[in-house]
C-alpha cells in the first residue's frame, strides 16, 4: 500500500485527506502529519465541535460521515514526531531485510563455489 500524508491538520488538510481515504480505500493509507499536537489530538479524540451528536474538530457538510467511515481503517492523524519514529523503524526493518538477503546470497554463492569445485574434481577424475 502507498502512504500519502498531508502536512497540517487544519481546515484544508483534514477534509482533503479524508476524501482521499474515502475514494481510495484499498490503494492508500492516508493521514495528516502536524507539528502541533492540538489538531492531531482533536482529530484522534472525541474533543472538538459537537455536530449531530459527534464531537468533531471542524465542521464541513458530510465530513463527519466520511471521517467515521475511514478513521482507523486507512485514515490516520499523527504528530510529526510519531511519523519520524515510524520512518526510522521502517528503515531499520528494510536494512535488516537487506542484510538477510545479502547473507542468503553469500550462502548461495558459497554453495555454488562448492558445487563448482566438486564438478571440477569429477571432471579431473574422469580424465
Amino acid at each position: 500500500m502507498v502512504k500519502i500524508y498531508c502536512i497540517g491538520g487544519g481546515y484544508v488538510g483534514g477534509p482533503t485527506i479524508a476524501v482521499i481515504a474515502l475514494k481510495c480505500p484499498h490503494m492508500y493509507i492516508v493521514g495528516v502529519v502536524d507539528i502541533s499536537v492540538l489538531p492531531i489530538n482533536a482529530w484522534n479524540s472525541d474533543q472538538g465541535r459537537i455536530q449531530d451528536g459527534i464531537r468533531f474538530p471542524i465542521y464541513e457538510p458530510g465530513l463527519e460521515d466520511i471521517f467515521m467511515q475511514c478513521r482507523n481503517k486507512n485514515l490516520i492523524f499523527k504528530k510529526k514526531e510519531d511519523e519520524a519514529e515510524e520512518e526510522k523503524e521502517e528503515e531499520a526493518e528494510i536494512k535488516e531485510e537487506e542484510k538477510a538477503a545479502e547473507k542468503e546470497d553469500e550462502e548461495k554463492t558459497e554453495e555454488e563455489h562448492e558445487e563448482e569445485a566438486e564438478t571440477k574434481e569429477k571432471k579431473e577424475k574422469e580424465k
